[in-house]
């Protein structure tokens, strides 16, 4: 009997990236011969050692790179760009597998697979497990399962109880490269205080403030963003704090993976964190329980609930002061010691 082969196309965020692992970790548990294909992945090619990973195909290239595999699952963002950015959904979806993230896109990219499958598979028993795959197709991950399950155990659920995959763990199948020692510097804070939305953003003063009173307790805060956030931030730090410069992902992960905690206001970076397992602390105007990283030990600090929904949401950035966040990163770290006691 043939591998079933399989090619994911990553979302583009990091953090969607991340999530994505769990369904690709397990399927390649269960015996399916798994490519990845995410220009963020492929920069962390030596964590995973038994993946094939490969950047973004090129634009009009993903129906030859399809034939190749026996499924190719992506969504709608991660897919147009590679096949035909003008295609009809209904024409996507009869050729790809495809999971949504909006929950008015179900039907249009839910498709019936079966047929299609055993047509190309003659082998009945891997055709037939290629199907319980493709039954994830019009999937809304957003809906999936409620509220009460954040996204990376969503996709556990659908490897369940759709894929029916019989080794299924929430686990992204990270193995960091042998020279790195996890958490060698339990005292470096890595403070990442940007976001790809600016209403998502503290403000810039009030992450200086929380570093200063960081520094002075003790901590080692390092702030780190992308190269092109860089000159702005690095005349407000004024070489009071360090500000390195990380070219790839695989650089990033390898920093954050050695530092004891991460601080920030984007969930993106969070899930890279949060399965590096480093615990993390999000600022945020509300919780966003189905969103938040979920591998190890986080808080997410939010305004206090004295004040109405709307309030909070339009004013969180004066609501959360310094003390506030420096209060909750005290008890994320107590928490930390106490579980790893």
């Amino acid at each position: 009997m043939d591998t079933p082969s399989i090619a994911l196309i990553f979302p583009h965020p990091l953090g969607d990236s991340i999530l994505f692992l769990v369904l690709g970790n397990n399927l390649q548990r269960n015996g399916y011969k798994v490519t990845y294909y995410s220009n963020y992945i492929a920069q962390m090619q030596e964590w995973f050692p038994d993946v094939d990973i490969k950047p973004y195909p090129k634009p009009n290239t993903l129906s030859e790179v399809a034939s190749h595999f026996d499924l190719v699952i992506g969504t709608p963002s991660s897919l147009r760009p590679y096949d035909n950015p003008e295609a009809a959904a209904s024409d996507l979806a009869q050729r790809y597998v495809i999971m949504t993230y909006g929950k008015h896109m179900e039907h249009e990219f839910k498709f019936d697979h079966s047929e299609r499958i055993r047509t190309k598979i003659v082998d009945a028993e891997v055709a037939q497990k290629l199907i319980h795959i493709a039954n994830i197709s019009g999937v809304c991950l957003s809906r999936a399962y409620g509220r009460d399950f954040p996204l990376a155990e969503k996709f556990v659920q659908l490897c369940k109880k759709v894929m029916q995959l019989d080794n299924v763990i929430n686990d992204c199948g990270i193995t960091a490269p042998s020279h790195l020692i996890h958490r060698k510097y339990p005292r470096r804070v890595i403070v990442h205080p940007i976001s790809n939305e600016a209403v998502r953003v503290w403000p810039r003063e009030k992450f200086i403030k929380l570093a200063t009173r960081l520094s002075k307790d003790g901590w080692e805060p390092v702030f780190c963003m992308a190269p092109g956030e860089r000159a702005a931030w690095e005349k407000e730090l004024n070489d009071r704090f360090l500000l390195p410069e990380f070219p790839t992902i695989n650089d990033l992960a390898s920093f954050i993976y050695e530092s004891g905690f991460m601080i920030g206001n984007d969930f993106s970076i969070g899930h890279l964190s949060s399965t590096l397992l480093i615990p993390t602390l999000t600022i945020r105007w509300r919780s966003n329980f189905r969103s938040r990283p979920c591998w190890v030990l986080g808080k997410i600090v939010t305004p206090p609930r004295i004040f109405p929904k709307r309030y909070r949401r339009d004013c969180w950035r004066k609501l959360i002061s310094v003390r506030r966040v420096t209060r909750a990163f005290n008890s994320l770290v107590r928490e930390f010691s106490s579980q790893a006691a």
